[in-house]
């Protein structure tokens, strides 16, 4: 949580995404190299510099923060999901004290998870499918699913995997 609160205080209009959002919406821990954030501000190459944080040569826009942590930075989609989607409908983690957090709602992660799952086979996603469905599957607004993914095929498919994975929980 706190280099995930010190990147949302550097870069301002932040949406956790990834390992690190999963984390902090199921309040289960898990081993990630990197921050993934959805970037909703117009932070350029040198401003980034300027706050201090450092190029990762080759990688495009990737980072390692002024703590030296990963930092993959997202501008146009997460996983076919436009920022714009992910920066409505983020949650906001720790509301009324000083150390708020942007992060994607559970439905776009699940979705996110699910897309890169199919198209990469990672393990890693498929863990965090099941680790929401464990912690938050009464929390899924599935209107809101609905509604973000591609088409009626999508919404079936995940929810028939979300079910699947409900079972061997």
């Amino acid at each position: 949580m706190g280099e995930a609160y010190a990147i949302s205080k550097d870069l301002k209009d932040v949406v956790m995404v990834g390992a690190v959002a999963v984390m902090l919406q199921t309040k289960r821990a898990r081993t990630s190299f990197d921050i993934d954030v959805a970037l909703a501000t117009d932070i350029t190459h040198d401003d980034l510099i300027e706050l201090g944080y450092i190029s990762i040569e080759g990688k495009r826009d990737s980072w390692y923060s002024p703590r030296n942590i990963k930092v993959d930075i997202y501008r146009k989609d997460v996983s076919d999901i436009p920022v714009s989607t992910i920066v409505k409908t983020a949650t906001l983690l720790n509301e009324n004290t000083k150390k708020e957090v942007k992060v994607a709602c559970l439905e776009v992660m699940i979705i996110a998870k699910y897309r890169s799952f199919n198209s990469s086979d990672r393990p890693n996603d498929r863990a965090d499918l099941k680790t929401i469905v464990e912690k938050c599957l009464k929390k899924i607004d599935w209107n809101r699913l609905e509604k973000i993914c591609k088409n009626q095929l999508e919404y079936d498919e995940i929810v028939k995997m979300l079910t699947r994975l409900k079972k061997l929980g």
